[in-house]
């Protein structure tokens, strides 16, 4: 399902479309965001998942 999140139309569409393929649903979860483009061949892939979270220790950190 293509949906413009700018036009209501089509938001009212997707949500009538969505209940129609499942009539039982009785709640549902959006989940909305930006993600940087990543590489999981980057060595740096892991140094710091998240812009505003530190990133978690590594195995070769010392405490």
């Amino acid at each position: 399902m293509v949906t413009d999140t700018t036009n209501p139309a089509s938001l009212a569409a997707a949500a009538d479309e969505v209940f129609d393929r499942h009539p039982d649903l009785n709640g549902l979860v959006a989940m909305a965001g930006s993600m940087q483009p990543e590489s999981p061949l980057d060595p740096a892939f892991l140094a710091a998942p998240e812009p505003d979270r530190p990133a978690p220790p590594r195995p070769d950190d010392a405490d």
